[in-house]
């Protein structure tokens, strides 16, 4: 693939922090492709880089905005937002990008502004459910302006296609799949007894306090629940455990470095999510072997796990139903040997065919044309 420039940035990605989630961790892995190919390219955060779980590589400028931290009042938040976008402005001037990718809605609405007028061209990354997921009703108005006036926006999941499709005319709207990825040998974590898995940010949006309930009634009582990930709702998770009387049951590992020893020595995994996009740990359990089970919440889970294939399917916040589901595969070592292989073998096929990156390679490509 050709480099888009001799003398400016190819591609300047944009997202507001490098912590432990699953649009960081596409942001890295693009930064690093992209780098690999003879691309420039630079990834600036609102953050500042000392706060970054995930690392990039030398050749990838490493750009910092500032000003991550909440806002107090309303009228706070205006003037910290006005001032993101002047310095976003700033950071396009001195790195001059020939294309500019603002990953999720309010950074993406961040860079459209700041991009107005620059000749910058700009996509707009969208990575969860959109008809699902609010940042709260102005951020929800900002983002639906951004993808109106983005150059081309970009989805991971069918449903996503669906929803911005009443919005932004088909020519400019982009599916791009998370990368498919790659289970590998290794050590596994020291899990004494038989364990379900929860990866991932402990927010509602993740329906961990739905895990948690249905855990409580489960009957078989040698198993343990960990989870993987850090978040705003550990304490009040936490408090939950305590008031069910499954505390001793229950781990909060945190943000770990590398989840897969967690894969490796897991036995079911669970994500019962309010909405998602297409979920980084979901398709990383199910390349492990895992048996899996995932929530009706969005379309995004759902084009990948099959009800009683290669994965259990429960209504969204039903906490009965994911009891039941939990149950039946605490209690059949058989069926979820069957459930893991057909995850394992579902992942594999769907790697063979993985066209993530050529997908991403073809969101920027639009910019060297000059064409929208």
């Amino acid at each position: 693939m050709p480099v888009l420039s001799d003398s400016r940035v190819d591609v300047m990605l944009v997202i507001s922090d490098l912590g432990s989630g699953g649009a960081q961790r596409v942001v890295c892995a693009l930064a690093s492709h992209w780098a690999a190919a003879g691309r420039k390219v630079a990834v600036a955060t609102l953050s500042a880089p000392d706060d970054d779980f995930f690392h990039l590589p030398d050749a990838v400028t490493r750009a910092s905005i500032g000003l991550n931290s909440a806002s107090s009042s309303a009228v706070s938040g205006l003037i910290s937002n006005a001032r993101r976008v002047w310095r976003l402005r700033r950071a396009l001037k001195r790195l001059k990008p020939v294309v500019a990718v603002g990953f999720v809605g309010p950074t993406a609405a961040l860079l459209v502004a700041a991009a107005f007028g620059t000749g910058v061209r700009v996509v707009a990354a969208e990575r969860n459910d959109p008809a699902r997921q609010s940042f709260g009703p102005i951020w929800d108005r900002l983002r639906r302006a951004a993808y109106r006036y983005a150059d081309r926006v970009t989805v991971n999941s069918p449903g996503a296609i669906e929803a911005l499709g009443r919005l932004v005319p088909v020519g400019r709207l982009l599916f791009t799949p998370n990368p498919i990825p790659t289970a590998t040998v290794g050590p596994r974590a020291s899990l004494q007894e038989p364990t379900i898995l929860a990866v991932g940010r402990l927010h509602r949006q993740k329906g961990f306090d739905v895990l948690l309930n249905a855990f409580a009634r489960v009957q078989s009582h040698g198993w343990r629940l960990v989870f993987v990930g850090e978040g705003s709702d550990r304490e009040k998770l936490e408090a939950q455990a305590q008031a069910l009387g499954i505390a001793g049951r229950v781990r909060f590992e945190g943000v770990v470095n590398d989840p897969a020893p967690y894969y490796r020595a897991a036995d079911i995994f669970v994500l019962p999510s309010r909405h998602e996009g297409t979920p980084n740990a979901l398709t990383e359990a199910m390349a492990f072997g895992l048996p899996v089970i995932v929530s009706d919440g969005s379309p995004g889970p759902l084009s990948l796990v099959e009800n009683g294939t290669n994965g259990l399917v429960t209504p969204v916040e039903n906490v009965p139903a994911l009891t039941e589901a939990l149950e039946r595969l605490m209690a059949d070592a058989g069926e979820r040997a069957r459930l893991g292989a057909a995850a394992r073998t579902a992942m594999a096929g769907r790697r063979a065919r993985d066209e993530a990156f050529a997908l991403w390679d073809r969101a920027i490509e639009f910019a060297s044309a000059g064409t929208r």
